[in-house]
């Protein structure tokens, strides 16, 4: 633990929580733009690993270049390997190739929406493994959660197209993993490992398992001389400053508050979403639509009720 957080941790719970819950609205404004992104360079014909690469190799190598300035220290120790691999898979690769893969055929709002599913999972998880008990009221949030879901793939009117429901229920999978990758970073984060460890180790790690699957399929993102920049490269390139930011935030989030709470950020990346979608492609979602994103915001204020914060950060 470092100095600062030494200095962090000894600060009043009320206090943490606060600062928490301010990186929380930035994190999920900023998170959710990136993800109109996507749907914008997707829809401009970048392919999703291609995206992977520069939110991976992209902003892992800018995140480590950062640190360096700074005076950080990268160790990935050999021993953290399979941690940073799998931290990498089920933070990066598989969630983001299935949400780059929908992009396209979802709507901005919807898009983002789907990650609000990620709480949910969560307490689930956490049930499964018996690292807390269950408790009647977030039972009741996990209900709600699903109802939500089931709003939106349901009613045959809830999207603009039936055949939009198939893609979103492999975004509510990304989602799901999302999830499985905030209970592992709380359970299996290494001792004396630092945020830039975790973060630099997971986005290279990530991208590096990306890497046969853009070579593979094509879509690479490549900078050309053109003038202006292509829009695809533009997107990938403000997706890849946000993507080193919100992942740093992210670890930081979960080592401090704990995973339920730190997955607070999809509600807010799901309203935001609905903003950006608004603003953008002047979506006007069903009501179908916001009952089930009430239906599911109401869903994780109550699973993450009673979680209590965690002190430690590094």
């Amino acid at each position: 633990m470092t100095e600062a957080s030494t200095r962090f941790a000894a600060r009043p719970q009320a206090y943490r929580l606060g600062i928490a819950l301010g990186v929380i609205a930035v994190m999920g404004f900023s998170w959710s733009l990136s993800f109109v992104l996507s749907k914008i360079a997707r829809e401009a014909g970048a392919g999703s690993f291609g995206l992977l690469l520069w939110e991976g190799l992209g902003s892992g190598l800018l995140l480590l270049l950062i640190g360096l300035a700074r005076g950080g220290r990268l160790r990935l120790h050999r021993k953290h390997t399979l941690f940073h691999f799998i931290n990498g898979i089920t933070g990066l690769t598989l969630p983001g190739a299935m949400l780059f893969t929908t992009a396209p055929h979802l709507p901005a709002g919807i898009l983002t929406m789907v990650v609000a599913f990620a709480p949910i999972m969560t307490y689930i998880y956490v049930l499964a493994l018996k690292t807390e008990a269950f408790d009647w009221l977030r039972g009741i949030g996990l209900v709600l959660g699903f109802i939500g879901v089931g709003l939106i793939v349901l009613p045959k009117d809830s999207l603009p197209s039936p055949d939009m429901v198939g893609w979103a229920l492999l975004g509510f999978l990304a989602g799901a993993i999302y999830a499985a990758q905030s209970v592992y970073l709380a359970l299996r984060t290494p001792m004396g490992i630092s945020t830039l460890d975790i973060t630099c180790g997971m986005l290279l790690a990530g991208g590096l398992v990306a890497l046969p699957g853009a070579f593979a399929i094509g879509g690479f993102v490549v900078p050309g001389l053109e003038w202006p920049i292509h829009v695809t490269v533009q997107c990938a390139f403000w997706m890849m400053v946000i993507n080193a930011a919100m992942m740093g935030m992210f670890v930081w989030l979960i080592r401090t508050v704990g995973p339920v709470i730190g997955a607070q950020v999809a509600n807010v990346v799901t309203l935001s979403g609905l903003f950006w979608g608004w603003l953008i492609y002047d979506e006007r979602p069903s009501a179908w639509v916001y009952a089930a994103i009430t239906s599911i915001v109401m869903g994780v204020v109550l699973v993450s009720l009673r979680q209590r914060t965690r002190a430690s950060v590094a």
